[in-house]
């Protein structure tokens, strides 16, 4: 923390002349950032209008090697998607996997081995 009441004039003006740079050089950044978002905005507006060509022509996104295979990732080129359900085999219950239920602990069959001893009482 600067004492500014016990500052000399001199000391008050290189104060104020380095915050002046300091304040320049945060303008001259300020604006070159703006441009940059100016830039960006652009490019995002070309590509937004890109997808959207895409889009109405019904073109299916192509894999990067352009071999004309249809895309990985699921039935619509979109990871985790599934197939029609009409596709689908029907699965009978006969197929269904059978739930095996533990037995309790200690039923005295041996899984969970004996029960442990009531506490006593207080």
């Amino acid at each position: 923390m600067l004492d500014l009441y016990h500052a000399s004039r001199d000391e008050l003006i290189k104060l104020v002349g380095s915050q002046r740079e300091a304040l320049a050089d945060r303008d001259r950044r300020v604006a070159a950032l703006e441009a940059k978002v100016v830039a960006l905005r652009a490019a995002l507006a070309q590509l937004t209008a890109r997808v959207g060509e895409l889009a109405a022509a019904g073109a299916a996104p192509r894999p990067p090697d352009g071999d004309g295979a249809p895309p990985r990732g699921g039935a619509a080129g979109h990871a985790g998607a599934q197939a029609d359900p009409a596709s689908r085999p029907a699965r009978a219950s006969a197929e269904a996997p059978a739930i095996r239920r533990c037995p309790p602990p200690g039923d005295g069959d041996g899984a969970g081995g004996p029960r442990p001893a009531p506490l006593p009482r207080l």
